[in-house]
């Protein structure tokens, strides 16, 4: 090993260290947002988690957890530290990318490397390395237990290995390194298959190793061979899969044979077909097949990871979804069957009216020893004439069409045209979706707010209203990481168009063609830019060629190639690493945040014994399954998703009891529950001889027997309908208070018949199981709801529920005044006050945003909803101890006071205390008082909302001082309140 050999690993290594320590300094504690509650406790538990899967990830995840020494408080944060190593390795082979580029860009020799050349490419591969390190989409995924920082090491593995492979010059080598590449390829589908945007810019390497005339045509046929190897591999395994799926249900439906001789047998059809075509091949010196069988096989090798999934759904694990426990479900759940499907290059957009429906592909499962057909997949017939090539304006969803003209400016009425895809495309799926998100990595960015902008330099000088300014997430790198790579950019396009043609279509490849592939819909639950970090990555490389350019330039001006030239530039040029590091630290530390967990503990604190807790989108559940499933905290709480409660393979897990948690009660059948059944929509049909409500127990019993009184047909089959508007239960007052069911205090309230109505046009499964558990519990089983499962059911229940913490719990008497909410002030006080976890939320160095501030700013909400019933209750020195607990565990110098607070200090002044409502309305005031003022002259629909809590917390001091008896400050607020309103408008 030579003394450049050993420097660049060496110096590689330190970078990848730096990084390292980096991310686990700054690595979250415990569980955060979104999908990494799920990861973590299926890792933990080897569960399912939701398609396509991540095998390779759980398996790996599942080694880390063993770090927590049985500590399973600990498991969260050991996998992600796993993130954080995945994301310290990818630097390693960026680093060592970069100074392989470089030795071709700068046609260096090997084993004679000068000092400058040694310099450079140090220099480069540090700047360039530790620049992608420290960017914000990158950090940010390297601090948590998600799957996008394994994904990235893949991706910069496969490219450094064929940077790799193209320096090789013994043969029988270089080709162990081409099996090497198809087994992490193979490998990374286990991961994610974003991993697969690399392989058109491999085939363009191979392409300029093999062939000596380099040419556009020779290009375009490599990144088309590219393409083609990618369509393969994305769709081999499940290609394969589909056969194996067909030949089994021929076996067993056919021939008679047990369920899963199909695989097997396929199996050891292709797998001996392989096994005998390298033999073969190898016997007679083919050796150009060997290779391509040996890296076939090898792909297939690296996808062995799969075989996780079906082998513990069949073990019925605590987090199964899809039960893919046989080969037919498992090719469904690795299609993603269940989620709709996108078009891409021809389809409808949002104006095509449906012209029919027609069974689609049959959907099989397992029965007995046959698999029978158990629902169909439904096929739409739309308008021809509103149908296009490219179509991006195709989602129907009943919020996107107003969106869609937004974005457009297309006129209400007004239909799409071919050039108004293409305006979408551009200004929002291009414009907003991806180079925005580029410019936030390498140019700055505005604030964390959803749908924020990038920075530029000048407004990076404005001076902006504190609410703006104090935002960590505001960063601004003065453009210089874009400049930098841009320069690299145009210096690797001069000196080396072939390396320049690699880099070109790994960049557009994990960019624009990635954004045409996704077809984003023109809104999202949150920011996609962590879907682009191998196309930041790739820029990153220019970034690293940047330095080697200034460096060259300067040995150019000087005449002479010296390692202190060398070094001076690559400190001049370290600038960039550390404007970004510096800039994002305060933004990317999670080292103190807990509140994701904390806010799981507290909804399933708020639930009595034995309860059952409906939930609804991602960041309601993943928290609570990783607090169940890892710490095994409150298990004998039943946690349903209404999402996946209108899909049967859910609701019978739910029939089965669960750690300390009985199984849900219903009474109805699977058969009642099976999908392309009788009940997957129930619509309402009116009926003539039906007035007013209908009995629950009776329409109940109709389902059961499957009465053809209910049941009408439709062009794929029969289908039963609901003939009424309403539903009542009839109510054992007696039994209720005698089991103290209903919260002292509200006995007066219940009467023999609860009614609810239906709140769309007809049930969902859903529905149907929530009035089944009603029906069969008959009270006896507590069940609760939080916000946004409350809001998903199609039944209005909001006036029979009693908030009791941060859950809601369904009773059987309605509310007397629906304006108010109904609490059990005694458990909510208990629960609030004493056991709520509420860790560093009063720490100030603590960053929060998004989802934490939505989730702080409603248990502030929850806090003033338990005051102000104290209030009503003349129970006054509670709640006082409510609001100040409340800035106790919130303070405004950490988490600053939001649009519930305007709410608080209207409760202070009720309570009499007025120096506590002053601090909180002076305190906002100020800030939005000069945030309206700026906004005034600096329109921005970004900050409307901000704009409409300002002039909301205006009129609303207004009205509570007035009603306190102090009207000079009400006159103050409504003078703002005018002043800002003329303003506005």
């Amino acid at each position: 090993m030579n003394s450049y050999t050993r420097l660049n690993n060496l110096t590689g290594w330190i970078a990848a260290l730096i990084a390292t320590f980096v991310y686990i300094q700054t690595a979250e504690p415990t569980a955060s947002f979104w999908d990494c509650g799920e990861y973590i406790a299926t890792a933990y538990t080897l569960g399912v988690p939701h398609a396509p899967g991540a095998p390779l990830y759980l398996l790996l995840g599942r080694l880390f957890s063993f770090l927590s020494y049985g500590d399973p408080l600990q498991v969260a944060y050991c996998l992600n530290v796993l993130s954080a190593i995945c994301s310290g390795l990818t630097i390693l082979f960026l680093f060592w990318s970069i100074t392989l580029l470089g030795r071709k860009l700068l046609s260096v020799k090997k084993g004679a490397e000068t000092s400058w050349e040694m310099a450079v490419l140090m220099g480069s591969g540090l700047i360039g390395s530790l620049a992608f390190a420290f960017t914000d989409s990158f950090w940010f995924s390297a601090t948590e237990a998600e799957i996008y920082a394994m994904a990235s090491l893949f991706s910069a593995f496969c490219f450094w290995a064929m940077l790799k492979w193209e320096t090789l010059t013994d043969f029988a080598e270089a080709q162990r390194w081409l099996i090497l590449i198809a087994y992490l390829i193979g490998l990374s589908v286990g991961v994610h298959i974003l991993n697969l945007l690399v392989i058109p810019a491999l085939a363009i390497i191979y392409y300029g190793k093999k062939y000596e005339h380099f040419n556009l045509k020779g290009i375009l046929l490599a990144f088309v061979a590219g393409l083609g190897i990618l369509g393969c591999v994305l769709y081999g395994l499940g290609f394969s899969g589909n056969i194996a799926a067909q030949l089994d249900i021929f076996l067993v439906n056919v021939v008679g044979l047990p369920i899963g001789s199909g695989l097997v047998l396929f199996c050891f059809l292709f797998f001996g077909a392989l096994g005998y075509g390298i033999y073969d091949s190898q016997r007679k010196m083919k050796v150009a097949l060997n290779i391509i069988l040996l890296v076939i096989a090898f792909v297939f090798i690296g996808y062995a990871s799969y075989f996780l999934i079906p082998i513990r759904a069949s073990e019925d694990p605590a987090i199964n979804l899809n039960d893919p426990n046989n080969i037919v479900s498992f090719i469904g759940y690795l299609n993603r069957e269940q989620y709709p499907s996108r078009p891409l290059w021809y389809g409808p957009d949002f104006t095509a009216e449906i012209e029919g429906q027609e069974q689609g592909k049959a959907i099989y499962t397992p029965q007995g020893d046959q698999y029978i057909v158990k629902d169909h997949k439904l096929e739409y017939r739309y308008d021809a004439e509103a149908q296009t090539l490219l179509p991006r304006l195709y989602s129907q969803d009943p919020g996107h069409p107003a969106l869609y003209r937004q974005w457009t400016d297309l006129k209400e009425g007004e239909k799409p045209t071919f050039l108004d895809n293409l305006t979408f495309l551009f200004r929002y799926q291009l414009g907003h979706m991806y180079w925005r998100y580029f410019l936030w990595n390498f140019a700055g960015r505005a604030s964390d707010l959803q749908n924020a902008d990038w920075l530029s330099p000048l407004e990076g000088w404005e001076k902006v209203p504190a609410l703006l300014a104090q935002n960590k997430a505001r960063n601004n790198y003065w453009m210089l990481p874009l400049l930098l790579g841009v320069g690299g950019l145009l210096f690797q396009y001069r000196k080396s168009k072939k390396d320049f043609t690699v880099l070109a279509s790994l960049f557009f490849m994990t960019g624009i063609a990635l954004v045409i592939y996704t077809n984003n819909p023109p809104a999202e639950p949150r920011e996609r830019d962590y879907v682009y970090v191998s196309n930041f990555y790739t820029f990153s490389l220019w970034i690293g060629i940047g330095v080697m350019g200034i460096s060259a330039m300067i040995a150019h001006w000087w005449k002479r190639h010296t390692w202190h030239q060398a070094v001076l530039a690559s400190l001049g040029c370290l600038i960039v690493p550390v404007l970004l590091v510096t800039e994002n630290w305060d933004d990317h530390d999670r080292s103190g945040r807990y509140f994701s967990v904390d806010a799981a503990r507290n909804m399933l604190a708020s639930c009595d014994p034995n309860a059952i807790l409906f939930t609804g989108g991602d960041n309601d559940t993943y928290p609570l399954w990783y607090v169940q499933h890892v710490e095994g905290f409150r298990t004998d709480v039943r946690v349903l998703v209404t999402s996946f409660s209108n899909v049967d393979w859910y609701i019978e897990q739910m029939k089965r009891p669960l750690y300390d948690s009985a199984p849900v009660p219903l009474s109805l059948t699977m058969e009642h529950y099976r999908q392309g059944g009788l009940n997957d929509y129930i619509p309402y049909v009116q009926n003539s001889k039906i007035q007013g409500a209908i009995n629950a127990s009776q329409y109940l019993k109709l389902i059961q027997q499957n009465s053809p009184a209910l049941q009408v047909r439709t062009q794929t089959g029969k289908i039963n309908t609901i003939p009424a508007q309403s539903v009542y239960f009839n109510v054992d007052t007696s039994e209720l208070i005698q089991n103290k069911i209903v919260p002292s205090g509200k006995e007066p309230g219940i009467h023999k018949r609860i009614t609810w109505q239906l709140t769309g046009s007809g049930l969902e499964k859903k529905d149907l199981l929530l009035l089944d558990l009603v029906d069969t519990s008959r009270w006896t089983r507590p069940v609760y709801f939080n916000t946004t499962s409350l809001r998903s059911i199609n039944l209005d229940i909001s006036n029979f529920v009693v908030q009791e913490g941060d859950t809601f719990r369904l009773v059987p008497f309605e509310n007397p005044d629906p304006e108010e909410t109904l609490v059990d002030t005694e458990k909510m006080y208990e629960r609030m006050m004493h056991q709520f976890a509420w860790r560093g939320l009063d720490n100030p160095d603590t960053y929060y945003h998004g989802y934490y501030l939505m989730y702080v700013q409603n248990q502030r909400m929850n806090f003033n909803i338990l005051a102000d019933a104290l209030i009503k209750e003349a129970q006054f020195d509670k709640a006082k101890a409510t609001l100040h607990k409340s800035l106790e565990v919130m303070p405004d110098d950490t988490l600053p006071y939001d649009v519930a607070s305007i709410q608080t200090a209207g409760l202070w002044l009720e309570l009499g205390e007025k120096s506590q409502a002053d601090h909180i309305a002076d305190t906002l005031t100020q800030r939005y008082d000069e945030l309206l003022t700026y906004l005034a002259d600096h329109e921005n629909p970004l900050y409307q909302r901000e704009q409409a809590i300002g002039l909301y917390a205006f009129n609303e001091f207004a009205r509570y001082y007035q009603a306190a008896g102090y009207p000079e400050e009400a006159d103050k607020y409504k003078a703002l309140l005018a002043q800002h309103y003329d303003q506005l408008n």
